[in-house]
């Protein structure tokens, strides 16, 4: 039984917002690598993924996830895409984590692994100031009463220092003083003699100088255009620009990373198969997945980077990209059939419009038996789905 605080997956599979979700999960796994690694209770977080580092092929990538989630439960400031890599990041953790775990804390860290209820998305109250910016926007705050400022104290009519007086006395003494020393004092003419054209002409010079060589202006350096950065290009040349679409239904492109023992056979494919009745027109040859990581392009594009996003929508022509990262294992289960196995399988999925914004995003785990490890990824890729359609595809309209 899992203590106070700790939730399972399913619980945690339950949960709206993606910060709820993801510092669950680091909960959750933080919980499983105290109880099984020894003295872990008293070790911390970091010093447990440390120790355990050969057991998560994304160790380097949980630290970051482990940061994000310290801040989410600090209350710091975190992007949306730290957020979502986090989450991902942790299910990944998850998934490769568990199978070494006893059998009695496996259980316990699923809880009952049942497809979540669907909770439309709650509709918008309309703003009637929005929709009618010519309507009025309230009566008028009201004016408060003014007194009137106190009336001035009048003056004391026996008062008789009047400045006034003083200074236009002063002012008319001087005005008689001028005029009179104008009148008395002599009187210079300061006209200056008139300048005749034979002064000025020696000025001038006889002969006009000959112009300068000119001088030699050197030549402007050509500016080579940019280069197109290689990268885009190379980024361009993987996107599939001859789909089939539909005109329709939304089009709608898988891009799905998945990892786990090597089978044959894809969660991408499997997913295709079993959401071939959902209202959209799923498209599964956008790109090679292999081709994406090899380059880097699908940790840019998973991890929400806009300009990639974009140009592979306007590439492609396609309405909407889901992005997910899948992570599978398998155990058997002795206690009912020693050949029977069951695949625990992990979807961390987004949803991308073609402004390579998140619409919508969603963590997604599920349980399926089988006698082989592929009808068993079946099975589990089979309650994934369904799972994935109502939370992810159905509200796409």
């Amino acid at each position: 039984m899992l203590p106070k605080g700790v939730k399972a997956l399913a619980e945690i599979s339950d949960l709206d917002r993606p910060e709820d979700r993801a510092r669950e999960l680091g909960g959750l796994l933080e919980h499983l690598l105290k109880t099984v690694t020894p003295n872990g209770r008293r070790l911390k977080f970091v010093e447990l993924l440390k120790i355990n580092q050969a057991q998560f092929p994304n160790f380097a990538k949980l630290q970051y996830a482990r940061e994000a989630r310290n801040s989410i439960v600090h209350g710091d400031r975190v992007s949306e895409r730290a957020i979502l890599q986090a989450e991902g990041e942790f299910q990944i953790a998850l998934a490769h984590f568990l199978p070494v775990c006893p059998k009695i804390l496996q259980d316990d860290a699923r809880g009952s692994l049942r497809p979540p209820p669907f909770r439309p998305p709650a509709p918008e109250t309309p703003d009637p100031v929005a929709q009618n910016p010519t309507a009025p926007r309230g009566e008028p705050a009201p004016k408060l009463p003014t007194s009137p400022l106190p009336p001035s104290p009048p003056l004391d009519p026996d008062h008789r220092f009047r400045p006034g007086v003083i200074w236009y006395t002063l002012a008319a003494g001087f005005l008689l003083v001028a005029v009179f020393a104008y009148i008395v004092g002599p009187h210079h003419d300061k006209r200056q003699p008139a300048v005749t054209a034979a002064q000025v002409a020696p000025a001038l010079p006889q002969t006009l100088p000959l112009p300068s060589e000119p001088q030699t202006v050197p030549p402007q350096r050509r500016t080579e255009p940019a280069q197109p950065r290689r990268r885009e290009d190379e980024f361009r040349k993987l996107i599939n620009t001859n789909l089939s679409l539909s005109s329709t239904q939304p089009n709608v492109a898988l891009l799905i990373e998945s990892t786990g023992p090597g089978i044959t056979g894809s969660v991408a494919n499997a997913l295709q198969g079993f959401l071939a009745d959902t209202r959209v027109h799923l498209i599964g040859n956008l790109a090679n997945i292999e081709d994406l990581k090899g380059g880097g392009f699908f940790e840019d594009l998973y991890g929400g980077n806009g300009q990639f996003l974009i140009e592979a929508a306007r590439l492609s022509r396609v309405d909407y990209i889901l992005l997910g990262k899948a992570a599978y294992s398998f155990r058997r289960q002795v206690n009912l059939d020693p050949d029977l196995l069951t695949c625990d399988l992990t979807l961390v999925s987004r949803l991308v419009d073609r402004t390579g914004t998140v619409v919508r995003s969603g963590s997604f785990t599920a349980a399926g038996p089988g006698f082989t490890q592929e009808k068993a990824l079946e099975s589990a890729t089979e309650n994934v789905a369904r799972q994935l359609k109502e939370r992810i595809l159905d509200p796409i309209r």
